[in-house]
């Protein structure tokens, strides 16, 4: 799972009470009680502050990539040089976390990233470049896609409001060549 599929879907669920809500009850049922209890969380919740989880996963990354300095210290770097930036990332969480809340009873707004090694289906994502062939394996996500699921009737109906775009192996092995 990516850093920032981890960022969003955990501020989109602001409690564990209402993840299995959609399964359980009808709709416009879950969906009210989604909205109260998204409601009354903002209320007590401290603005976000997501400074210690992106000092900390940007600190391993560079760790795994070899840096040899101790994790606290790279977190500490990372803090003072992007906090600007940090920022901006997390009001940006913030105000799509408010999007996405309000007015939705009846459906749900999920994040939609897509794994290594599944082939290309151009109906759901988008390759980098515009040469992807269907078939060809993914390596990773680089932009999120946002799908929504509506239940008509007694059964979920699912739209890719946005694709994901991703990265394939064949762009990677082209630019190595290179």
């Amino acid at each position: 799972m990516s850093i920032c599929e981890i960022v969003v879907s955990n501020c989109l669920n602001t409690s564990g009470v209402t993840a299995d809500a959609p399964i359980a009850e009808e709709p416009s049922v879950s969906g009210k009680w989604r909205a109260l209890t998204r409601e009354y969380a903002q209320q007590l919740v401290q603005p976000l502050n997501m400074m210690p989880f992106f000092s900390y996963g940007f600190a391993n990354i560079f760790l795994l990539a070899g840096l040899t300095m101790p994790s606290d210290r790279v977190q500490t770097i990372i803090s003072e040089r992007f906090h600007d930036q940090i920022d901006t990332i997390s009001e940006k969480i913030v105000t799509l976390n408010r999007a996405m809340g309000k007015g939705v009873l009846s459906s749900e707004l999920l994040v939609l990233t897509v794994d290594p090694n599944v082939p290309l289906d151009k109906t759901i994502m988008e390759a980098t470049s515009q040469d992807g062939q269907d078939t060809e394996p993914v390596l990773c996500t680089t932009d999120l896609g946002l799908v929504l699921h509506e239940k008509v009737g007694a059964e979920w109906r699912h739209s890719v409001l946005l694709k994901p775009r991703v990265l394939l192996q064949s762009e990677l092995e082209a630019e190595e060549a290179v």
